[in-house]
């Protein structure tokens, strides 16, 4: 997801998200790894109470959250010895 795809109103507060790219995966932990990025505790509570997520999916989703920042590092490092 790029920082364009993230939509705020005129106060900063999140109003929406686009993000198409994920559509066909099936997987709803894909599209909450936006949740896992970019919200704090307060905002995640907010963002997932109306669509009723167990917390098996939450906890995968933070799982996958975690495994990409990890790659996106290691791709970063291996990246810069490279330089």
């Amino acid at each position: 997801m790029a920082e364009g795809n993230i939509i705020v109103n005129q106060a900063g507060n999140l109003c929406g998200i686009i993000d198409f790219a994920m559509l066909g995966q099936g997987d709803p932990t894909c599209a909450l790894v936006k949740v896992w990025t970019f919200l704090n505790q307060e905002s995640r509570a907010v963002f997932k109470k109306p669509f009723d997520m167990d917390e098996n999916t939450c906890s995968r989703a933070r799982g996958r959250a975690f495994w990409r920042v990890q790659v996106t590092k290691n791709l970063r490092e291996t990246i810069l010895r490279k330089l």
